[in-house]
């Protein structure tokens, strides 16, 4: 049963991908106005959601020997997930609706407390019943609407405390915890070797075959395969959480930091390699085209009357930016 887990758990590993890493990649490659940009930015939402889940379930299944205690975990998981989309949620909006902030008001501080408390006792909840802290956390984030640029201000308020102080922090938490003097005899390497070359071929034959299936060129495929085995911060949680739990031990947890290490840095060079600028197929090229087609009919337009005009009324000058971008 426990090598079931463990395996589980690495194969969650081996196939998450790392969401913010990957979209700082194709903005600065200018990929993601791309056809090949928005597949893999798309496929890496949906990959990581997947993730999470099964990383929920070996944690459900680590923390409790029997299968049945195991299920009532996961059951219990599902039960808080559905009365915080479908109870808390409507609640949380609508509170947030009265106090403005979702017709674009500063939020107050008791918005933001509100906001925290729920973070944190929706943390708590998951720690106590066996998963992890962190998908209770998860859970509140996925819920925060987005209406009025609430969630970014949200995100103005804490972000510099976060990459600033406890982003580095946790960097140098996982760096500490990796013991690279675990890697002292010839078995542990050619493991090593072996889990990277099971990283890169596991994801970019895999993501390059379903690409190739879905019509795109060969180039494009592989490409696609390079952008998802990115791995960055979103592993490194993945495997604290899985040291954490006892699912692996120090010498696989820095087996698996280094093969993380190798995989995101090989993946912008790689791409740079394989999909140079002159084969980018942007998403705007292709409406060009179909609008060449309607060109005809839109001449035929302007020349049967005025041009047509429209008038927007400003409420706030917080629009003028929004609407100059347009």
């Amino acid at each position: 049963g426990s090598f079931a887990t463990f395996l589980l758990f690495c194969g969650v590993a081996m196939a998450i991908t790392a969401f913010p890493v990957l979209a700082r990649i194709l903005t600065e490659q200018n990929l993601l106005k791309t056809t090949v940009g928005s597949i893999a930015i798309s496929a890496a939402a949906i990959d990581d959601v997947v993730s999470w889940c099964l990383l929920a379930l070996v944690l459900a299944l680590t923390n409790n020997s029997s299968g049945l205690s195991a299920l009532w975990v996961f059951l219990t998981g599902t039960g808080w997930t559905l009365l915080v989309l479908l109870v808390v949620r409507p609640v949380y909006v609508w509170y947030l609706r009265r106090s403005g902030v979702l017709r674009g008001r500063e939020p107050s501080q008791i918005v933001l407390f509100v906001t925290f408390v729920m973070v944190l006792v929706s943390a708590w909840f998951t720690e106590i019943i066996g998963i992890h802290a962190i998908f209770g956390g998860f859970l509140i984030g996925v819920i925060v609407p987005h209406d009025g640029g609430f969630a970014i201000k949200v995100t103005e308020k804490i972000e510099d405390v976060v990459q600033i102080f406890f982003l580095p922090i946790y960097f140098a938490l996982s760096g500490l915890k990796t013991n690279l003097s675990d890697l002292n005899d010839g078995t542990t390497w050619g493991l090593l070797v072996l889990i990277c070359v099971v990283a890169f071929v596991g994801k970019i034959v895999g993501c390059s075959a379903a690409a190739r299936f879905s019509k795109f060129t060969w180039r494009e495929s592989v490409t696609i395969g390079f952008l998802m085995n990115c791995k960055g911060l979103v592993e490194l949680i993945v495997l604290n959480i899985g040291l954490q739990a006892g699912v692996i031990n120090s010498k696989i947890f820095t087996m698996m930091v280094v093969k993380a290490l190798v995989t995101t840095f090989a993946t912008t060079p790689a791409v740079v390699w394989l999909y140079p600028a002159k084969y980018h197929a942007r998403i705007d090229d292709q409406d060009a085209d179909d609008s060449d087609k309607q060109s005809a009919v839109t001449a035929a337009d302007a020349s049967a009357g005025p041009p047509l005009s429209i008038l927007v009324v400003l409420s706030r000058i917080q629009q003028v930016p929004a609407l100059m971008t347009l």
